[in-house]
């Protein structure tokens, strides 16, 4: 983002559209998740980019752009 400040005086985010929980082996065993690692998608927002991407709640997120 400095970059961005730098260049365009004003920095832009991206806007997925979840709210996220920390997936512990707790949870994961309770909701019968099998990947015990990751990020929990605990709500998804009407309208948003995830939603139109067809997630829900109770997705995993095990990487993003490739990484763990």
């Amino acid at each position: 983002m400095i970059p961005q400040l730098v260049t365009k005086g004003a920095g832009t985010r991206g806007y997925l559209g979840v709210h996220l929980q920390k997936q512990t082996p707790e949870l994961a065993k309770a909701l019968k998740v099998q990947d015990r690692k990751g990020a929990l998608v605990s709500n998804v927002m009407a309208g948003s980019p995830a939603e139109t991407a067809g997630m829900q709640r109770r997705d995993v997120i095990v990487a993003f752009n490739n990484q763990q």
